[in-house]
């Protein structure tokens, strides 16, 4: 973790980065940076629309605006082709024609009440209306652009089988959501091998795009807005072949530049706690166009929000473990949708944590959890016949763990668990041995995270400044805006979901501004 002095270094270093102004177009070194607006006295070209990073919220924002008629240029660093989601999957809900196909109960409304109360506080409650209303169609959406979904159900988290199309991706069966809005499946996986749909989206898009006429630099350092006298937003600066060239948008700009995970500096800033995390994000993602927003008067949204996975499951089993602290206790129902579990261990327990297992929970050791089946998996860290010497095996304080599991083990019998409500299908008296501990701290297991805060932004993707003013001709989507998602992340596959129908809503909003 940083010290104080440390982020305060980092601090400096980041506005450090926007002391030079710009006269005219001047060329800046790696890592791009995101400076006082310029003002262009010459164009290199000139679009209707730019869209800056063709990940697939901007490859959705880039096809839609070229459907809408506009002229599009595209700006990527990473070549497009490099620059594709992890994401395998899609949270879609409201009544899709998948979810009624298999006979899941689903409404707009429901969808939306059950997302309202999962991201409290203060919900994005325009966003979620949009999104929840417009699910089924994006699905069809998808589907027409050839993402091809499986037809089977699964009645809980994480699918095994390849060809899976509807499982629980998210907190809809925890307490106390499941009372709150009817549980649905709405996790929409594609009957494609491994977790490759955000690839095979990303190549569609970028083969639709590119048949419909963009202009793809997908080599291309974006170095700082360019602003009009004005205070319009009117195209950006960009590093191409070792040259900065200045390009103009008529209508709008669209910011698709992914978070900020790879920038120590504003994750020392912004979200200290997750600096012993593993970054998923694409690796050229470094927080610039958080910095260029920032510059031109954008606010900036709940900074702090980031989602750590800690992979408990599958086997699904191991939902039937306890999940404790450094002093032994639970803090968090066990059966979580892995993100919250990776949050509450980051958030509120610094890191530190260990899954308590008895032999029928304990499953099979080499059955990898969790989606990212990566360099880390489970790691024993004590194995014995007694909950006694599983405590002393991990370093807990005396009699604190024996306490734990009797209090559980108590109500379990009874198939209750009045702490924290677990679902009761996944609560049993742990009493089998040998039991088991897995390390579930950062500095032991696989431990990855990405960042969620970003550039503030209504329904229609307009870019905000502080007092809740959209900025002329900026506009901003994915994980550089603050979206639905936002402080955590408790429903896997909106990054996918939410993004590209939000990359829509920008690329024809953009498309519809007027001419400058």
């Amino acid at each position: 973790m940083a010290n104080k002095g440390e982020m305060n270094g980092a601090r400096r270093r980041l506005l450090g980065a926007g002391v030079a102004a710009l006269a005219g177009v001047i060329a800046a070194p790696r890592p791009a940076r995101a400076g006082h607006p310029a003002h262009a006295r010459r164009w290199d070209g000139e679009f209707d629309v730019i869209v800056v990073g063709f990940g697939v919220s901007g490859a959705a924002a880039a096809y839609e605006a070229l459907k809408a008629g506009a002229t599009v240029l595209v700006l990527d660093r990473g070549s497009a082709a490099a620059n594709e989601s992890h994401g395998g999957y899609f949270y879609l809900g409201g009544g899709t024609a998948l979810q009624r196909a298999l006979k899941v109960e689903d409404t707009p409304e429901n969808m939306y009440k059950f997302l309202i109360a999962a991201y409290q506080p203060a919900p994005a409650e325009d966003k979620i209306r949009v999104y929840s209303e417009r699910s089924p169609e994006h699905y069809e959406w998808l589907v027409k652009l050839g993402i091809p979904f499986g037809e089977r159900l699964f009645d809980d988290a994480w699918p095994t089988a390849a060809g899976v199309g509807l499982y629980f991706s998210g907190e809809e069966q925890s307490w106390p959501y499941r009372e709150i809005a009817v549980p649905a499946q709405r996790g929409h996986m594609p009957s494609l091998t491994g977790l490759v749909a955000g690839k095979r989206l990303q190549q569609l898009l970028l083969d639709a795009a590119r048949e419909a006429g963009a202009t793809p630099l997908l080599a291309a350092d974006a170095q700082t807005l360019a602003m009009s006298t004005d205070g319009r937003v009117e195209g950006v600066l960009a590093l191409v072949d070792g040259k900065t060239r200045a390009f103009r948008a008529h209508r709008g700009l669209i910011l698709a530049t992914g978070g900020f995970a790879n920038n120590r500096d504003m994750v020392a800033i912004h979200t200290p706690q997750f600096l012993d995390n593993t970054p998923i994000d694409v690796g050229s993602n470094d927080g610039w166009g958080h910095r260029a927003g920032e510059a031109v008067g954008a606010a900036l949204e709940r900074m702090d929000g980031a989602v750590a996975y800690f992979n408990l499951y599958p086997p699904l089993s191991r939902k039937q473990g306890l999940l404790v602290n450094a002093q032994g206790q639970r803090f968090i129902h066990e059966d979580a949708y892995y993100g919250k579990l990776g949050y509450a261990i980051v958030r509120t327990q610094g890191g530190v944590a260990h899954l308590v297992l008895d032999a029928p929970a304990l499953g099979d050791l080499n059955e990898m959890a969790g989606p990212r089946r990566a360099n880390r998996g489970p790691v024993i860290a004590a194995q014995a016949p007694t909950i006694a010497e599983i405590e002393r095996g991990i370093g807990v304080p005396e009699q604190t763990l024996q306490r734990t599991v009797e209090f559980y083990n108590h109500f379990a019998a009874k198939g209750e668990d009045p702490l924290f409500h677990k679902n009761p299908k996944h609560v049993r008296p742990l009493t089998q041995p040998p039991f088991t501990a897995l390390k579930a701290s950062v500095k032991d297991v696989y431990f990855p995270f990405f960042t969620m805060g970003g550039l503030r932004t209504n329904a229609r993707t307009e870019v905000l400044d502080s007092e809740d003013k959209p900025i002329a001709g900026l506009f901003a989507v994915g994980r550089v805006a603050a979206g639905i998602s936002t402080p955590y992340y408790v429903t896997s596959g909106s990054s996918m979901g939410e993004g590209t129908l939000f990359g829509r809503i920008a690329g024809v909003n953009a498309a519809a501004n007027g001419r400058v």
